[in-house]
């Protein structure tokens, strides 16, 4: 399957980070991820959808603003992606 057609702005959004791959990474496996977990799946559908109701400046400005969130700072404090 090919998610980049199926996921278009969040495969945008991983196509920005350096390290889409990194231990503490959003997008770590993604795709086998969502291969293995069809709940997983339809979530990013859904959050896919709502991402698609942006024009290109907020897409824009939000995918600007959320890269520094794609890795998760607080994982080596044994809280993955809880907040601090």
């Amino acid at each position: 399957m090919d998610y980049a057609q199926k996921l278009p702005r969040l495969s945008e959004l991983r196509a920005t980070m350096t390290e889409p791959e990194h231990a503490d990474s959003f997008s770590r496996n993604f795709e086998s991820s969502l291969k293995a977990n069809p709940a997983e799946l339809r979530f990013f559908q859904k959050l896919e959808a709502d991402l698609a109701l942006l024009d290109n400046v907020a897409w824009t400005d939000l995918k600007t603003r959320a890269a520094r969130y794609l890795v998760s700072r607080t994982r080596e404090k044994d809280r993955g992606w809880q907040d601090a």
